[in-house]
């Protein structure tokens, strides 16, 4: 009974790494009971710990059953094809056993004179087999990391990586001072080195549940950017709307006045009349005019924003009006875009602080370029981008959106910080 639940306890841990590691190419099914999951991957554990206690030698009978064993379990959890669900079960059990023979070979060549010693103690074997998962989980975290970009884990720097790390290589050297030191007792060298590699686990889902709660708070963040852009677009759009209603009540206001100054044959006053109401419509009018109404509002409310703070926006702008992009994605990358701008060289003193915008749609394919000056704190060496704003929590919501609309046409995006200037680039194709 001893010698099963240690099977099982082993097994458990091969099971979660084997999880980690289709994580990595698949994507898991969403069922509508959550704990059908567990079921299915308890029942894979307790099958194959039975197969390893009836087979309790290695043979290509019991390597085939198990590796049956894991396609099955997997093509219930996961979305793939059956060739991929098969290719992933023999890559994972092949990492598996290669992991093993290469934890043997190397103790065989660096401890030769007490190898036999250990392999022939029931205790320490287990310990070296616990060895053998700690390094299999290292190897599907890796993978993982690699291979998983959307994942939670592709949020964290590969700082904090090597930080997570250092503890399963922890892990791996005290269970190999406890398999080459006699003197530690056996039931407390195997109750530590269960406990140990257990405190890997829980640290590697504890990490994974903290990073989802800040992805999630993140889009949260994001989504609430997005409607207030949305919101503020709409207000505008209803100003505007109101303004021009206004602008055609006193039109006709203007128009009658002039036609009783000229009928008074007061030339004079009704030159200077339309000369002061030809000055105040200019302040006041639309400048930019795309044939896309939600462009139009959208970079107008913005271009007014700017004039009032004392910053020129230079616009080069092509006809809109066939671009097929979604109202709410239009508001949100322009929006963010000239936001971002604006609030950069807004903190600038002393120097030039124009800011240049392009858009040219043409061919199916969208160009959009922003160029402005910024202060030299908003850029490390390595071209990542860092925030200057007090809230730190909120830094980088902009650009993930523009991120997030950029991705979802499949379109790329560039930008540059160099010479005290940020660009930013756009392309879209087929839109």
């Amino acid at each position: 009974m001893k010698d099963f639940l240690q099977t099982v306890m082993i097994t458990t841990l091969e099971m979660i790494c084997c999880k980690i590691f289709f994580e990595a190419f698949l994507k898991r099914k969403v069922y509508e009971k959550k704990y059908k999951n567990e079921i299915v991957l308890t029942m894979l554990i307790v099958s194959i710990s039975i197969v390893a206690a009836i087979q309790k030698s290695q043979n290509i009978f019991r390597v085939l059953i198990i590796i049956i064993l894991i396609i099955m379990a997997m093509r219930m959890l996961y979305a793939g094809k059956f060739i991929q669900i098969v290719f992933c079960s023999l890559g994972f059990y092949g990492i598996l056993v290669a992991i093993d023979i290469i934890t043997l070979i190397t103790i065989q060549y660096l401890i030769p004179d007490k190898s036999d010693i250990i392999l022939q103690d029931p205790i320490r074997t287990t310990v070296l087999a616990l060895i053998c998962k700690t390094t299999l989980f290292i190897c599907v975290i890796i993978l993982n990391r690699k291979f998983k970009k959307e994942g939670e884990f592709f949020l964290i720097s590969d700082l904090e990586w090597l930080r997570f790390l250092f503890f399963p290589l922890l892990t791996i050297t005290s269970m190999l001072f406890f398999i080459m030191d006699k003197q530690q007792d056996d039931k407390y060298v195997l109750i530590i080195s269960f406990g140990l590699i257990l405190g890997n686990f829980l640290v590697f889902y504890m990490i994974k549940d903290i990073v989802y709660r800040e992805k999630r708070m993140q889009e949260i963040l994001v989504g609430q950017e997005r409607t207030k852009n949305q919101t503020a677009m709409y207000l505008q759009m209803n100003e505007d709307y109101k303004e021009q209603r206004t602008k055609i009540h006193e039109f006709k206001n203007h128009m009658s006045c002039m036609n009783g100054l000229l009928e008074l044959k007061e030339y004079e006053k009704a030159t200077e009349y339309v000369a002061r109401i030809n000055k105040t419509w200019i302040n006041e009018i639309n400048y930019i005019l795309t044939n896309h109404a939600i462009v139009n509002s959208v970079l107008n409310q913005k271009f007014k924003y700017a004039k009032g703070k004392g910053i020129p926006i230079i616009v080069k702008i092509n006809d809109l009006e066939h671009l097929k992009m979604e109202d709410e994605d239009i508001v949100t990358l322009l929006a963010n875009l000239l936001d971002n701008a604006i609030e950069a060289v807004d903190k600038i003193e002393g120097r030039e602080n124009r800011i240049k915008f392009r858009m040219i749609y043409k061919d199916e394919r969208l160009n959009i370029c922003v160029r402005n000056p910024i202060v030299d704190s908003i850029c490390e060496v390595d071209g990542r981008m860092i925030t200057t704003k007090k809230d730190k929590r909120i830094h980088g919501i902009g650009m993930r959106n523009i991120k997030n609309v950029v991705q979802k046409y499949k379109g790329e995006m560039i930008y540059n910080c160099s010479n005290n200037y940020f660009t930013i680039t756009i392309i879209i194709d087929n839109i």
